[in-house]
């Protein structure tokens, strides 16, 4: 099972290039069932703020449904999570945010994250994937 970070939703939706390719590709592979994979409620928060900020308003319900509907399970961000983050934010040096990320992953039990942000990379518990390299191993 695999946490995906806000910015591999963003790009399988908004990127148009190959990049947005490969990850439409990962987001295929959940869908058809070949990945399990799960995010949090603080990621759609992250890919509705990108949406509003690119203009792309009009399009935010479709996209935020579009995970409902997918085979990615979002789980909760607990009461604790903001607190178990600052911890790892004493530990690793992560933002708030990707704290509250890695909290939320440790709460479920989770060490892979696919994520383009190479700071999860610090994090000695978790192992990191970029889209690329998660297609390359899991595909």
């Amino acid at each position: 099972m695999v946490y995906i970070d806000a910015n591999v939703l963003v790009i399988s939706l908004l990127d148009l290039s190959p990049r947005g390719d490969s990850a439409r590709e990962l987001m295929g592979l959940i869908d058809g069932g070949s990945v399990e994979a799960v995010t949090s409620s603080l990621t759609l928060d992250e890919v509705m703020w990108t949406f509003i900020k690119s203009g792309r308003k009009d399009s935010l319900t479709k996209a935020v449904s579009g995970f409902y509907e997918s085979n990615v399970r979002v789980v909760p961000v607990s009461s604790q999570a903001p607190l178990n983050a600052c911890g790892i934010i004493d530990e690793y040096g992560l933002d708030p945010r990707d704290a509250i990320h890695a909290a939320v992953m440790k709460e479920n039990r989770m060490t892979e994250i696919l994520s383009e942000d190479k700071h999860f990379d610090k994090v000695g518990w978790m192992k990191r994937y970029s889209i690329e390299g998660f297609i390359k191993k899991f595909g």
